[in-house]
């Protein structure tokens, strides 16, 4: 039987970047956290239980065409990454969705790359 996640758990791992292992957090809030070992104010990689296991080809229960919730958390001191529009369009070309929903999103993210220039 395994043991419930409901506390943080941090394990360092032997990989290493350059000489620094990589500290590797299960949270109680059900992600993965990964950053490197003694480096204040460095990259945390954070990525939720749920879409690790969709990444990673894990079957989700839910049917197409169901309404999807997405909640939107205030960014952590530090946390202003910014993303490519070229980048998230290939992302979205390569990507598991449905046909129609793939070429809505593809045609907004296609304006916003024009609006831009």
């Amino acid at each position: 039987m395994a043991t419930i996640l409901n506390k943080d758990l941090v394990r360092e791992s032997t990989v290493e970047i350059g000489d620094t292992p990589i500290l590797v957090t299960i949270k109680a809030d059900q992600s993965v956290e990964m950053r490197l070992k003694g480096i204040r104010g460095g990259d945390i990689l954070n990525i939720p239980l749920i879409e690790l296991w969709e990444y990673l080809g894990g079957a989700v229960d839910h049917k197409k065409g169901e309404m999807v919730a997405i909640t939107k958390s205030a960014p952590k001191k530090g946390d202003n990454k910014m993303i490519s529009l070229y980048d998230l369009r290939s992302a979205n070309a390569i990507s598991g969705l449905d046909y129609s929903t793939m070429c809505k999103f593809d045609e907004l993210i296609g304006d916003m790359i024009k609006n831009l220039k």
